[in-house]
């Protein structure tokens, strides 16, 4: 008969304690990225520092639903970070029943009010967040997926928000905090990648252009005009003849949604230097072109802008015919 004592009804499981030379340690979080829920990075793209900063890059200028959003300037945080949830017995003893919530805020340096109000606009979003470390290590979760494949993701936020601005005082600066929520076991599953020291500050948000019309279309030319970043620079005088080639904007019917053709849609586009203005000639033989409807003119995706050295998205708008 089988001895009680030494019956076992589930296999121990812990971890193994060793130490080895190598040590993690978190330094000063300088920067965060944020992305959509469930962003990963593959494995070849996490293989080098390299090629994780190249991936990096590639996500700040990607479509908005798979778009990384990078914040690197972190003055200081304030932990308010929940301790473990206990439990009391009768008998004086305490049990522990849950986690406690991870809350960490971080105060914003550069980027003031317009980096504050971009910010704003992920308030109550479903995101997830890897966070930078002033060794340049990104830190965010390993995952394996049911089939074994391994990637590295963000760890998913209960609450990403930043607070509304806590004016100057006299004695101290206007403060802008941007918090972070997220569940105590965020770590078991920890993910790191280490980028090269400088790399972090060379991910960087796009800045917005606002293009608006510079008269009247007439038949297959528009005029346009714009601002440039969060102080409506002039466009011509910021960018100028930069973006004087077709390949850089769109045109689109505003009444079928037909876009024009990319590589033949648009027969030219010229800057005037006196007037800051744009003269976009659309092609008058393109299938979408139909000379009574509006056009719907906009800059080309963040991704082709960027290529052309040009880290910026713009709006789109109707011209009047």
């Amino acid at each position: 008969m089988a001895n009680a004592l030494n019956t076992f009804p589930a296999t121990f499981i812990g971890a193994n304690t060793g130490l080895d030379q190598r040590q993690i340690d978190f330094k000063n979080i300088v920067g965060a990225i944020i992305v959509p829920t469930g962003t990963t990075f593959s494995q070849s793209n996490t293989a080098t520092a390299a090629a994780f900063l190249a991936a990096l890059q590639a996500a700040t200028v990607a479509v908005r639903t798979a778009r990384a959003y990078p914040i690197n300037n972190f003055g200081e945080v304030k932990d308010g970070s929940e301790s473990v949830g206990e439990e009391k017995l009768g008998y004086g003893a305490g049990l522990i029943v849950r986690d406690g919530t991870f809350k960490w805020a971080f105060r914003i340096i550069k980027g003031g009010f317009w980096l504050s109000k971009a910010l704003r606009a992920f308030n109550n979003t479903n995101v997830d967040v890897f966070f930078v470390d002033s060794n340049s290590l990104v830190i965010g979760q390993r995952i394996v997926s049911s089939t074994g494949v391994v990637s590295f993701g963000g760890i998913p936020q209960y609450q990403a928000y930043q607070e509304p601005i806590k004016i100057n005082d006299g004695s101290k600066n206007t403060i802008y905090m941007q918090n972070f929520s997220f569940p105590g076991n965020a770590f078991d599953n920890i993910g790191l990648v280490q980028l090269n020291p400088g790399d972090f500050n060379t991910v960087l948000g796009l800045q917005n252009i606002t293009l608006y019309s510079g008269g009247a279309r007439v038949t297959n030319v528009s005029l346009v005009k714009g601002y440039a970043g969060n102080l409506n620079a002039d466009l011509g005088v910021t960018l100028g003849s930069a973006l004087a080639l077709a390949s850089l904007w769109t045109v689109q019917d505003s009444v079928t949604g037909n876009y024009f053709n990319s590589s033949t849609g648009i027969t030219s586009v010229t800057f005037s230097s006196s007037t800051n203005t744009y003269t976009i000639t659309a092609n008058a033989s393109d299938p979408a072109y139909n000379a009574g409807n509006p056009v719907n003119i906009s800059l080309a995706a963040a991704s082709v802008l960027d290529a052309a050295g040009l880290h910026y998205e713009s709006n789109s708008f109707t011209t009047p015919n």
